[in-house]
């Protein structure tokens, strides 16, 4: 294993924690202009929450002993039946492929009869299950092949078609639903699953999401709105140089990106508004995230979550025409409007012991299993993407995903 992991949690944890509350103010205080329409100051009491979620999240991490991690028995150490995890990813797939038929049927793309009552059903939820269960199909099929090509298997290449099938068609799908996440989830999988299984060097990773960033952030604001095309194409086309259309290209690229992964604005927001009424009760909205879903259980309590539209016009992220777009208040944000500073320090320390304990039990305890990648690979794009969203959903939905890669495991795993 390479001397820095960067696919480590704690490496990527602290990488999204700068980027997402740090980046932006760091760049206005040094005087760069990144296009940010949304410029407050970073107040005081802003500062304090960012800083006490950065030093809970480090203390956490840090000082969970891994031999302490490493008592804990391994239930994912078997190696699989990799005829059982065609099927498997037989299954998954096709499973994937509806939920991909049935959002675009439904008018769940945002240029292909976009229909809101579709967009706010309880289904919305069961599909987006889908999109995971797809996910996890390319990750088991990339792991196959893999393991089979170090083997010299000649059945290898079969497995590479299916896993590169399955990362274009994935790809394919979430770029024309003009949204940035899916595109990045099955990119970074990739990158995660090819640095644990084939090495690459650390450089290629970060050149390939530089890659990603530069084309998807723009692709995005061009593809969803008609504001976004008017805005990309006069900034491309009023440079009077050969050059002019490229460097206009990354300035919108640029801008995009940072207005994206500003939420150092949110916070900001959070500090200064009254938002108790955006309070939660944690554990019964953890309880019931976990039960049924809507579609199964009609009278099922709704959670904070679900009022995401309404906080994010109430701190002025969302345009005022804006119904379905829903905002958290980020994962330090939330535990602030709940439990104030003392929260927010004592909440992402308990955050950075998870990592850490999943780090330590998947990934470091000395030998590397084709299931410890897989979930760690759900766990990294869960739990550091949760950094931005409402906690309830986060911690859920992980659970959720935790409890479904333990089945698969135990279906896939070989027999004694």
């Amino acid at each position: 294993m390479p001397r820095v992991d960067i696919f480590s949690l704690g490496v990527g944890v602290a990488a999204f924690y700068f980027v997402f509350f740090l980046l932006v103010p760091l760049l206005q205080a040094l005087g760069v202009d990144v296009g940010v329409p949304n410029t407050t100051p970073l107040s005081r009491e802003a500062a304090a929450v960012i800083g006490a979620g950065l030093a809970g999240l480090l203390g956490g991490y840090l000082l969970l002993p891994r031999s302490l991690v490493r008592r804990v028995p391994d239930v994912f150490a078997e190696a699989w039946d990799y005829r059982r995890a065609a099927w498997v990813v037989g299954i998954l797939a096709t499973l994937g492929i509806v939920g991909k038929i049935v959002r675009i049927a439904g008018g769940g793309y945002f240029h292909i009869g976009r229909s809101t009552s579709f967009l706010s059903s309880p289904f919305v939820s069961l599909i987006g299950y889908l999109d995971w269960v797809w996910l996890i199909a390319f990750g088991i099929a990339l792991l196959v092949y893999y393991a089979l090509a170090h083997d010299g298997a000649l059945h290898a290449r079969r497995w590479g078609v299916v896993s590169g099938a399955l990362f274009a068609i994935g790809a394919v799908f979430a770029v024309f639903s003009c949204g940035r996440e899916g595109v990045f989830l099955i990119v970074i999988l990739y990158l995660l699953i090819r640095w644990y299984a084939k090495r690459i060097a650390w450089w290629k990773v970060i050149l390939s999401i530089a890659l990603a960033v530069a084309i998807i952030f723009p692709l995005g604001n061009v593809c969803r709105s008609e504001a976004g095309r008017d805005h990309f194409f006069s900034e491309v086309t009023r440079g009077e140089t050969i050059t002019a259309p490229v460097s206009a290209a990354v300035r919108v690229a640029s801008d995009s990106f940072f207005s994206r992964i500003n939420h150092s604005f949110t916070i900001t927001h959070v500090v200064a508004f009254d938002l108790e009424d955006f309070m939660s009760s944690f554990l019964q909205d953890i309880f019931v995230n976990l039960g049924p879903p809507r579609f199964l259980w009609a009278d099922k309590p709704v959670s904070i979550n679900a009022r995401g539209n309404e906080f994010g016009h109430r701190i002025g992220v969302l345009a005022p025409d804006d119904p379905l777009t829903a905002v958290g208040p980020t994962l330090p944000g939330e535990l602030f409007i709940n439990f104030g500073v003392a929260g927010v320090l004592i909440g992402m320390f308990l955050f950075g012991l998870l990592l850490k304990f999943l780090y330590v039990y998947l990934i470091a305890r000395g030998v590397l299993t084709l299931s410890g990648i897989l979930v760690h690979g759900v766990a990294w794009l869960t739990l550091l993407r949760g950094l931005e969203v409402w906690a309830v959903p986060l911690i859920a939905g992980f659970v959720k995903l935790f409890i479904f890669l333990l089945v698969i495991h135990f279906i896939v795993r070989k027999r004694s």
